[in-house]
């Protein structure tokens, strides 16, 4: 070899040398090591249902949560426990007091207006009517439990109702909600029966049953010994809750006086 084919050579050797420098460059990190991780892409938002249909449900909902609030930041007024006058046998009079008709708290929850509302237009101030006295009312009571089926109970109550141009004495009797109404509740004196209460209304709890305690019934009570009231809860299916008549006579007297 000559020495211009050496040269030659050394020269070709030379530019390799500088072509792999320019694409591999000193410091660079291998290949493998350049690739990143493909962005991940958020998770798409969910859709939020819209329209007019959406947005009164939404408002409903408002105004009901308000109401819960509203209902339970409100405190209900606490009745003052009746006063126990007598006890005779099982019965208890009790009296306690109620708000009479024609006070303020009575005339608004009955829609009615009072003679000091003011007149439309006018820029006098309604008069207050005066709070009238709370009205006492009395009554005789006792609570039985069924023998048979624990846990059902009836309260029978006595008490004292203006009737026309006299006063009667009104049978008021309290049961649990699931009876069969249109049987009433059948009442029977040592073993002889009487008649029937019907019923008037259910509530949330109880079902109430109403009649008027005639002179004949009161007559029949003050001789005997027991009552047994009979509820249904279907066509010839009764329960039988025994009352005690054991004071009826005293507990009476102790009423028409109060």
């Amino acid at each position: 070899m000559n020495c211009t084919t050496a040269f030659r050579v050394y020269a070709t050797g030379l530019l390799a040398a500088a072509a792999l420098i320019v694409i591999s460059p000193a410091g660079t990190m291998p290949a493998q090591a350049q690739q990143q991780p493909a962005a991940q892409k958020p998770p798409a938002a969910k859709k939020v249902p819209t329209g007019p249909r959406v947005q009164v449900l939404q408002q409903l909902q408002r105004q009901q949560q308000q109401r819960q609030q509203q209902g339970g930041a409100r405190q209900q007024p606490q009745q003052p426990p009746a006063d126990v006058i007598a006890t005779h046998g099982k019965w208890q009079v009790q009296c306690g007091k109620t708000a009479a008709p024609g006070t303020p708290a009575a005339d608004a929850s009955s829609g009615k207006a009072n003679k000091g509302d003011a007149v439309p237009g006018s820029t006098t101030a309604p008069a207050t009517p005066a709070a009238a006295a709370p009205a006492r009312q009395c009554g005789m009571v006792q609570v039985v439990e069924a023998p048979e089926r624990k846990g059902v109970t009836l309260t029978l109550i006595l008490g004292k109702a203006p009737q026309g141009d006299k006063t009667a004495i009104m049978m008021r009797i309290l049961v649990p909600v699931g009876v069969y109404l249109p049987l009433g509740i059948a009442m029977e004196v040592d073993g002889a029966p009487i008649g029937r209460v019907p019923f008037i209304r259910c509530l949330p709890q109880v079902c109430m049953a109403v009649a008027e305690a005639t002179t004949e019934t009161l007559a029949k009570m003050r001789k005997g010994t027991k009552a047994n009231f009979i509820i249904y809860e279907a066509p010839g299916v009764g329960v039988t809750l025994p009352v005690s008549l054991e004071g009826f006579t005293k507990s009476v007297e102790v009423l028409k006086s109060s």
